[in-house]
């Protein structure tokens, strides 16, 4: 409803008053392509996909089929700089910004082909959208989808090719287990954020290795990596908290 939109907004403007107030740079949202199904109805002419099955969610399978393979616009089409950057002004001019935007794509899902030229094609598209509308603009981008074995070096590489160095910044999610900087050469030169990951889907358990955490940190420091920050990407807050205040303290 109408009123819940504008509650979620009103909670919106609060919190980014409040981390802004802390000094904090809030990363808003930006588009990764996705679309509702009126969208392909309404533009016929444009190239949209649907996304890969995800999580068991079959469109062959009458109970899942309308939360399965959501439309996707495709980066390379000239629709997407047009809605991309348009979003960001609209939301700009709600929100303000930081000029520090979220937006994932083909996370836990395979492209369509391998040919490296694709990738490097849809990040740029990705990227200039964003960068039409704020030319300041700061792409901060989940490193996850690399843990896929999908994803090859050519392939990495030409995906992170489409995106100017320093225009870029990586969470290395699972860092402190299964590091992707270390097998991407530093995420081909792009800054990155060490972070830790240890209570997938909110688990409650003293999980979390503070001594492969603190080694993981080392060797990116002595190595002379793009490490640019710590993070703590949690998913569920309620769990280990000496392994979180350890992670930050070695920023």
């Amino acid at each position: 409803t109408q009123s819940w939109l504008d509650k979620r907004k009103a909670l919106e403007l609060q919190l980014l008053e409040r981390m802004r107030g802390l000094g904090m740079k809030p990363a808003l949202g930006a588009f990764a392509g996705h679309v509702p199904a009126s969208f392909a109805a309404k533009f016929p002419g444009a190239k949209i996909s649907r996304s890969p099955d995800w999580a068991g969610f079959d469109a062959a399978n009458p109970d899942t089929a309308q939360y399965a393979d959501v439309y996707l616009l495709e980066p390379t089409d000239p629709m997407f700089a047009t809605v991309g950057s348009r979003f960001i002004a609209l939301q700009a001019n709600v929100y303000g910004t930081d000029h520090i935007y979220q937006a994932d794509t083909y996370n836990e899902m395979s492209p369509p082909t391998r040919d490296t030229d694709y990738p490097k094609r849809s990040t740029a598209a990705v990227y200039g959208a964003m960068a039409a509308a704020d030319p300041s603009a700061v792409w901060l981008m989940q490193g996850w989808l690399f843990q896929s074995s999908w994803w090859r070096t050519p392939q990495i590489e030409a995906y992170l090719g489409g995106v100017a160095s320093g225009k870029m910044w990586l969470l290395d999610l699972f860092g402190d287990s299964n590091p992707i900087w270390s097998k991407t050469a530093s995420f081909y030169g792009h800054p990155f954020i060490f972070c830790t990951l240890l209570n997938f889907g909110g688990q409650q358990g003293i999980t979390g290795n503070v001594p492969r955490i603190e080694s993981g940190m080392q060797a990116a420091l002595d190595k002379n990596s793009t490490i640019t920050g710590v993070g703590i990407t949690m998913e569920g807050i309620w769990a280990n908290y000496p392994v979180f205040e350890r992670q930050l303290q070695l920023g």
